[in-house]
């Protein structure tokens, strides 16, 4: 485990976890607890999406942080990380599997020492939190959905001729990077955002993070294709939501006019 410390309004440590199937890029922002709390710290565990890596968190992570330390004294710590092949996290050999990332999730809070969290997923993180929190109950204290594509999904077209046995892999080796670029600049992650034109500062943000991931991380397109291949998002986890036990509180955020995770699935 190799981290190092920045300076901001709160402390923020960050670095790679060597876990089984890859190193794991994760920062973790702390609010200090008041001398006279006696507790442990509550720790989030952020999980993101099948594209955007972790960044789709760091706008949230201080607004969390003051949420969360209502009452003031509660030290707080909010661990965002990336999933293999995306952002700063290396690219895991083999198939991107939905046991993959709950894996991941797993060990990764092991590595950082933490026994017990609330869970936050965004749309493919929603999955994996929802399958994390049925197999691991004993780590979670809350679960929070934002999304979560853990219904069955409609799969366009294109996506699944590219996921056909044989001839998908060679179509998106040889055009995968091409057609991702075109499609995020033709149509800038319009279905991403309700109203894009009230925060064109957050969209260019995200544009910029998604070509450079596209363009530089070595293992990003593969990663992506072997998700939509290996990842039950056609079929839904919802059978593993049904194993979560009833103590454990769960929060659903869903707007109806979502159309990556359209909320009528």
């Amino acid at each position: 485990l190799s981290a190092t410390r920045s300076k901001m309004s709160f402390p923020v440590e960050s670095g790679h976890v060597a876990l089984q199937h890859g190193r794991t890029y994760y920062e973790t922002y702390t609010l200090a607890k008041d001398a006279s709390d006696a507790g442990e710290y509550l720790h989030v565990m952020c999980i993101h999406g099948i594209t955007l890596s972790s960044f789709v968190y760091k706008r949230l992570v201080l607004a969390l942080l003051t949420l969360l330390n209502a009452d003031g004294n509660r030290g707080v710590k909010i661990t965002i990380f990336d999933l293999f092949g995306r952002g700063k996290s290396e690219a895991a050999p083999g198939d991107n599997t939905l046991d993959l990332f709950v894996t991941q999730v797993h060990e990764l809070s092991e590595a950082l020492g933490i026994k017990r969290m609330h869970v936050i997923g965004l749309s493919m993180g929603g999955a994996i939190a929802g399958v994390f929190t049925s197999r691991f109950p004993e780590q979670v204290t809350k679960l929070i959905l934002v999304s979560p594509a853990a219904a069955p999904l409609q799969i366009p077209l294109l996506g699944r001729i590219v996921t056909l046995p044989y001839i998908g892999p060679s179509l998106y080796w040889m055009f995968g990077q091409r057609m991702m670029l075109a499609r995020l600049q033709r149509e800038r992650l319009k279905e991403n955002f309700m109203y894009p034109e009230r925060i064109p500062e957050i969209v260019e943000e995200s544009i910029q993070s998604a070509m450079e991931q596209i363009q530089s991380h070595p293992g990003f397109v593969q990663a992506f294709h072997s998700t939509l291949t290996h990842f039950p998002l056609q079929t839904g986890v919802l059978e593993h939501l049904a194993l979560i036990p009833h103590h454990i509180p769960v929060l659903v955020v869903w707007g109806e006019g979502d159309e990556v995770t359209p909320f009528a699935a």
